[in-house]
């Protein structure tokens, strides 16, 4: 085995103890909680739910302790973890990101996708920061934001919100601002906001955001009188007025903000004119379908096709979260606590970046064959998870049994199905 897979599990290891040596600051009742010697300490807690999978929680006890005759009972374990507050997972995912192998950049800069997801909890209609009310398929939601590196393949940010409270925008603004280094920030058309362009760029970062299309009747776009059959690239100019005097009403070149609009530079009441300049890109994707995108990125260093390039790399962090919800089992939790599922979902993301850092590492041997070879994922998400638990397990050699043909430009229609929460009577033993 390298280096490399060793080095992965040795940071995560010492995350774990580095958060276990200041245990006292995520449990609830530091005086009393992890005093004695019990079956469960903090850092086999927390080692426990780094290892779950989709099962039952009397199966996952069983693998964790690999079968001997005597574990701890689930009680045990509900008891243990509803101690630790969901914040000192978020503390080991802060703490617990290893550098890639070989760090990919696009033209200098980091690729970095935002976006969100939905899942499903236990019904609880008293929780009104959680349930939507639609009659028979009511349903309670949190929803979770993320930032995710799409040529690293590996998440540096993320919140969880309750679904009635949630601002994928706002959050967005936040993890972008904490960003040490500049980088281009991709996200789809829930972003698409004068507000959110103008903190990113203060922020020092550039950005490619979806707008709706220059077709859509009450988009942005349409009330600039910009081409509806065609593509093109072109930088705009104008200003922003909270104002409703006759001057500004008619001038072409002001867009005026309602008091209800959200934008943080120019306050309600504010007289002021705020001057803004983006660059409009409308790139064909079809058979008269067309997409326009709205970025920062200087037209003498980014061209079209690389903008066409750059949104289509955008859908890393769909695929993300598809992992992160079918092959690594964020859609099944182990309670109905909302603290304790929050740390079920932030210990799957901290399992996605330990596995996809070490198949990343991964060196697929060359043949003479017709198509170039990827990893499995899906195959290699139980591997390192075994390794987690197993360090003798032949992980990289493992790894690299299990490959795929790469095919591109392939297309299939996106099919969207709500997904309800598994019950845990229906667990795989």
């Amino acid at each position: 085995m390298s280096s490399h897979a060793k080095q992965v599990r040795h940071e995560l290891f010492e995350a774990i103890d580095t958060i276990a040596s200041e245990q006292d600051k995520w449990i609830k009742n530091p005086k009393s909680d992890f005093t004695r010697k019990r079956h469960f300490t903090f850092k086999q807690v927390i080692k426990c739910l780094l290892g779950f999978e989709a099962k039952s929680l009397g199966t996952e006890l069983l693998e964790a302790f690999n079968f001997q005759h005597h574990i701890p009972t689930v009680s045990a374990l509900c008891q243990a973890r509803d101690k630790i507050s969901s914040d000192a997972f978020l503390a080991l995912f802060n703490q617990f990101q290893p550098e890639p192998k070989h760090c990919n950049l696009y033209h200098g800069y980091r690729l970095l996708a935002h976006d969100g997801s939905d899942l499903k909890i236990p019904l609880n209609s008293d929780d009104e920061t959680t349930y939507i009310n639609q009659g028979e398929k009511s349903c309670n939601l949190i929803h979770v934001n993320a930032l995710y590196d799409l040529l690293n393949r590996n998440f540096k940010a993320l919140s969880i919100e309750n679904k009635c409270e949630y601002d994928e925008r706002k959050s967005l603004i936040k993890m972008a601002e904490q960003l040490e280094e500049p980088s281009i920030l991709i996200a789809d058309r829930g972003y698409r906001s004068l507000n959110v362009y103008e903190h990113l760029r203060e922020a020092g970062h550039y950005f490619v955001i979806r707008e709706s299309d220059t077709t859509a009747r009450n988009g942005f776009l349409n009330s600039l009188q910009l081409s509806q059959d065609k593509e093109f690239d072109k930088v705009i100019h104008f200003q922003l007025s909270r104002l409703r005097t006759k001057e500004v009403k008619v001038n072409p070149n002001i867009r005026l903000l309602s008091s209800t609009s959200k934008f943080d530079k120019l306050p309600p009441h504010q007289k002021m004119l705020y001057p803004m300049s983006l660059r409009v890109v409308r790139i064909k994707i079809g058979e008269e379908r067309y997409e326009s995108l709205v970025t920062n990125l200087p037209s003498n260093e980014f061209s079209t096709a690389d903008l066409k390039q750059l949104y289509h790399l955008r859908w890393g962090i769909e695929t993300a979260f598809r992992e992160l919800k079918y092959t690594l089992g964020m859609n099944w939790f182990h309670a109905k606590k909302k603290e304790l599922i929050k740390q079920e979902i932030i210990a799957r993301f901290i399992m996605y970046n330990f596995s996809m850092q070490i198949a990343m590492g991964v060196e697929i041997k060359k043949n003479s064959t017709q198509y170039l070879y990827q990893i499995n994922y899906t195959r290699a998400f139980s591997i390192c998870r075994e390794y987690f638990k197993h360090p003798k397990c032949a992980v990289e050699d493992l790894i690299q049994n299990f490959i795929l043909p790469v095919r591109p430009n392939r297309a299939d229609q996106r099919k969207l199905k709500v997904k309800p929460f598994v019950g845990f009577l229906y667990r795989i033993a």
